[in-house]
Order: C-alpha cells, then structure tokens, then sequence
C-alpha cells in the first residue's frame, strides 16, 4: 500500500534517487556476473578508496507512506493550538495509523 504525500513531495526525491541509484549498481553488477566476471571482480570494480563509500545501505530503502483520511484540523498547518482540537488531530492520526498498519502486505514490513 502506498500513498502519494501531497503536502511533502520533495521529502521523497532524494530517498527515491537513492534507491534508483542502488537498483543500477545492481544492474550493472548483474550484467557484469553475466559477461564473466567473477564476484572478486566485480567488488573490486566498484570498490571505493577508504572513508570514500558512498553509503553503507546495500539495498534499496521499501519506503511505506500514510496519511490521514481527512484534515486533522488544527487551523493552517495544523498550527493552532486549542488542546482539545489537538486531542481530537492525536486521536485522528492514531486511528489512521493503525489502520495503515493494519492494511499492511506482511511482505512490506522489513523494521521487524
């Protein structure tokens, strides 16, 4: 299940181009396993200079994202604080979470 964040969409470019990043360095190593090389090889090829490694993540990011079924309230932004509305956008958010949670493939969650 994902969603298209609509109030964050910039959030989501970079994590999105590094998991585009990983998916070709495994392409290219495939490709590279399938014209002879050995495993040896291939790290060797794109091994890089000490503290110069560009991530210590091997393997895309499955990213998972949720929002409330309707404006929690709270004015602009959410922004005005009147603690019982707050109450109410707290109470909104946990029960659209828990129905996220609960709709979930069970081969989507990695964090356990």
């Amino acid at each position: 299940m994902k969603t298209q964040n609509k109030f964050l969409p910039n959030d989501q470019v970079v994590p999105g181009q590094y998991n585009k990043a990983l998916e070709y360095i495994d392409a290219v190593k495939k490709k590279m396993k399938r014209s002879g090389l050995t495993t040896k090889a291939i790290n060797e090829f794109l091994k890089f200079a000490a503290g110069k490694k560009p991530t210590s993540i091997n393997c895309p990011a499955n990213f998972l994202l949720s929002e409330p079924n309707a404006p929690l309230g709270g004015g602009p932004g959410g922004l005005t604080f009147h603690p019982a509305e707050m109450k109410g956008m707290v109470k909104k958010g946990e029960s659209s979470a828990n129905d996220f949670i609960a709709a979930l493939n069970p081969a989507d969650i990695t964090w356990a």
